[in-house]
């Protein structure tokens, strides 16, 4: 009853509306930009000619690589699980994905009132999994966190927690503890038992951050980022998973920093383990290129954000950071650049190649994961989350609450 109603309800109602706007809106621009070349070196101040002719009509249209599915002004790389399309979601196991109950994002760091109001009044995200460290930059305070505790940066720690059911912010860290350390004793010595697949991956882990393939190959450095998170931080991927079998936890939005490797990951467990296509798994995953742009941006504003936090509150480690150059010399300009100004055409933002690079997922890396490790080392997806706790019985509470039969 509590999902044909929100099924049924305004809620869902309103979300249609929007979602199938956007919809129409992104296969206008796809169908427009066939024959276009996105190249990394556009500048973010030069508006295509799409973007330029749709200002007469009232109607400005973001030019490749800034797709917006829901027309955030700072949230980049929002988008329902479920698929793209309003009308056709993501076919499944049973039948076909529910939807407006199940969003994948990047980071809401940046995110505009407006943002949040859209985030929490218009899609009614109850619960955000937070997919992030919480460390560093990934722990810089922001106003989304004022709904949806607790922040990151612990200024909630002495409140009551909240429940499920109540806005709220779930943390799970996939990629915690993940990085170079020194190895142990019974590491190099080779002592480590061949059946201890968690402790041999630890192992595998360390070799390759010491290989020469993975400091310089950005797809070496995230299939094997990817493995570890699945292997070592497999408690993680089960409180994320567990989440999901509560009713009154929906609508849910999870995500990352750039809502592409963490939360793609978590994506493709999901849509395994609810039987859809592996076509649209891979469909899912690399949705995220057309947003590369828009990931960019918001990261370089939340970059400076976490600079101007740690200039306020440790003074002495932003000095450090400033010697070492890694405090934008643009920072302040991004602070202070105009909300209501489209990021495309915000001068301060600028789109370098290796940057956005950074902000993509590639085809590779999808299919290792899914292949190489999860049907090779496991026998596939359902049977992986059965070896971390989430049992046939949780899959199938998760197929009850986000499938909606054949009729």
């Amino acid at each position: 009853c509590f999902f044909l109603g929100i099924l049924r309800g305004s809620l869902a109602r309103s979300y249609r509306d929007l979602q199938q706007m956007t919809s129409m809106d992104t296969k206008a621009r796809k169908e427009e930009s066939q024959a276009e070349k996105i190249t990394f070196e556009r500048q973010a101040t030069g508006l295509s000619e799409k973007t330029t002719s749709t200002r007469d009509e009232g109607k400005v249209q973001p030019p490749p690589g800034w797709a917006n599915f829901f027309g955030f002004d700072r949230v980049a790389n929002f988008r329902d699980v479920s698929g793209e399309d309003a009308m056709a979601p993501y076919r499944c196991k049973g039948g076909c994905l529910r939807q407006g109950l199940l969003f994948r994002t990047g980071h809401w760091v940046t995110a505009t009132e407006a943002d949040v109001a859209l985030i929490r009044d218009r899609l009614g995200v109850c619960t955000y999994i937070d997919l992030r460290n919480g460390q560093d930059f990934e722990a810089v305070d922001a106003q989304c966190y004022d709904d949806y505790q607790p922040s990151p940066s612990g200024r909630h720690a002495s409140s009551i927690p909240r429940r499920s059911g109540q806005l709220r912010r779930v943390s799970c860290p996939f990629s915690k503890d993940l990085g170079l350390r020194p190895l142990t004793i019974v590491e190099k010595a080779g002592q480590v038992p061949e059946e201890d697949h968690k402790g041999q991956c630890s192992l595998w882990l360390q070799r390759q951050m010491r290989s020469k393939s993975f400091q310089e190959d950005l797809k070496v450095q995230l299939y094997t980022s990817t493995r570890a998170m699945l292997i070592i931080n497999d408690h993680e991927v089960l409180k994320a998973m567990k989440v999901l079998l509560e009713p009154s936890n929906y609508p849910i939005a999870f995500g990352c920093t750039a809502g592409k490797d963490r939360t793609g990951l978590l994506a493709t467990l999901i849509l395994g383990a609810l039987g859809v296509e592996e076509e649209d798994i891979f469909d899912d995953y690399l949705r995220t290129n057309e947003a590369a742009h828009f990931i960019n941006a918001c990261n370089q504003i939340a970059v400076a954000m976490y600079f101007e936090e740690l200039r306020i509150m440790d003074q002495q480690k932003y000095d450090l950071c400033s010697k070492r150059n890694k405090v934008p010399p643009n920072m302040d300009d991004l602070l202070n650049s105009d909300p209501e100004t489209p990021l495309w055409e915000d001068v301060n933002v600028t789109n370098d190649p290796e940057h956005v690079k950074r902000s993509m997922v590639y085809a590779e890396v999808i299919h290792y994961v899914l292949h190489d490790v999860l049907i090779a080392e496991f026998g596939g997806v359902c049977n992986y989350l059965n070896s971390i706790g989430f049992t046939p019985d949780d899959v199938e509470k998760l197929r009850q609450i986000l499938v909606e039969p054949k009729t």
